[in-house]
């Protein structure tokens, strides 16, 4: 637990901070677009910003960890499992009850 605080604990808890943030931005807005993906889910330019922030974190990082992500894929989805540590974001879980004005945020 203690090398999870060291090495990866600021990274995550600041880009919870920010995804908090950047979700809340948009969250009950005139502002919000909503976009159908190819699966017939939706998504909105807060799911993408949330994902694209907590990338950029990572990459700035230079921790050893593999990010795959619900809206933009990901580096080391095809790993052997334990070869890295692997950040799956999914930026915003229930994008409909999202853009639908029932947001609940959840505890880090």
């Amino acid at each position: 637990m203690a090398k999870y605080s060291e090495e990866f604990g600021r990274l995550l808890e600041g880009n919870c901070e920010r995804g908090d943030a950047i979700a809340l931005k948009y969250f009950r807005t005139a502002d919000l677009q909503i976009e159908q993906k190819r699966d017939g889910s939706r998504v909105t330019q807060a799911d993408k910003k949330v994902e694209a922030m907590a990338r950029e974190r990572v990459a700035a990082s230079g921790l050893p960890l593999d990010v795959l992500g619900e809206e933009m894929g990901g580096s080391g989805a095809n790993a052997p499992a334990g070869a890295r540590a692997r950040l799956i974001i999914d930026p915003i879980d229930g994008t409909e009850e999202f853009f639908a004005g029932n947001f609940q945020r959840s505890a880090h």
